[in-house]
């Protein structure tokens, strides 16, 4: 009798398995996603500190300091505003893209002090980046801006 229930019960395991282990991955994203380090990231790229040197990049040097400073607020308080609604996507997004080992290695690192040190460091890494790359990026930027219009105007 207990030989006919053992298949039932072993096809009943392998059936919830999948959703066991989508679970576990979703709860180890959310974990991922709400680690100090990943947290203090998302404050530094949403603030105005980090919008700043991008919009220079992107010809808003031509701008005077102080109004690409309230531009940069403007940018960081509207980012900041769907903040909650990015989160879910990104924890969905880790979810979906990431294995559970995955996640357990990037808990692992993010929980580390060098993590949370580089993470901090990402207003300074994004400055030097755009300093040295600013007038390319505008350039690039013009350059697609000729090509598509050239393109869309084209019969």
């Amino acid at each position: 009798m207990r030989n006919r229930f053992l298949p039932a019960v072993a096809i009943l395991l392998l059936g919830l398995t999948p959703a066991l282990a989508q679970q576990e991955t979703a709860a180890l994203a959310e974990r991922y996603m709400k680690l100090p380090a990943l947290q203090n990231m998302l404050d530094s790229i949403l603030g105005p500190d980090f919008v700043n040197p991008m919009m220079a990049a992107m010809g808003g040097d031509a701008l005077p300091q102080d109004k690409r400073d309230r531009l940069a607020k403007i940018v960081s308080e509207e980012i900041s505003a769907v903040r909650p609604q990015m989160e879910k996507a990104m924890i969905q997004a880790a979810g979906q893209t990431y294995t559970v080992a995955e996640l357990e290695a990037l808990i692992k690192f993010n929980s580390t002090s060098e993590a949370v040190s580089i993470m901090g460091k990402l207003k300074s890494f994004n400055a030097a980046y755009f300093a040295g790359f600013g007038t390319t990026m505008q350039d690039m930027q013009s350059k697609i801006q000729r090509r598509v219009n050239s393109e869309l105007s084209a019969k």
